[in-house]
């Protein structure tokens, strides 16, 4: 599959997919995570390799939608939708998309997953890992 048929799919540009190829922060840093997903079940990536760690096990199984597991920690830890936000380096309009919409938090590059667990204290190779099997 050339690079065009896969930027094609996953409506990028051919720079963008590109730029990911060959940029090692690209990918983290600038692509939406929904897209990210897809490329890696495209390519049947294993992407708890692409941490230093591997997670043990996962603690969130008994969770179905990312969101809920942002409410329910986020509350669990005593922080306001806005100290939230405001930890993880966002306006406070930033909770109520990650919470509200079951896939709100995919919308944003996969960096900000990563900042989102460090804020929420859940190891980030376990929250990305849960993110990518469901």
């Amino acid at each position: 599959m050339s690079e065009q048929d896969v930027a094609s799919l996953v409506r990028l540009s051919a720079a963008e997919y590109s730029d990911i190829e060959h940029d090692k922060t690209e990918w983290r840093m600038v692509v939406p995570f929904f897209k990210l997903k897809f490329l890696i079940k495209l390519f049947n990536i294993d992407i708890a390799e692409m941490f230093e760690s591997r997670p043990a096990h996962n603690s969130l199984s008994k969770y179905h939608e990312i969101s809920d597991i942002i409410k329910e920690r986020r509350s669990a830890l005593g922080l306001s939708a806005e100290e939230f936000a405001d930890r993880a380096g966002f306006f406070p309009v930033f909770a109520s998309i990650v919470e509200e919409h079951p896939l709100g938090l995919e919308l944003y590059p996969l960096q900000v997953a990563v900042l989102v667990a460090e804020v929420l204290q859940i190891p980030p190779e376990e929250f990305i890992v849960w993110i990518v099997n469901h």
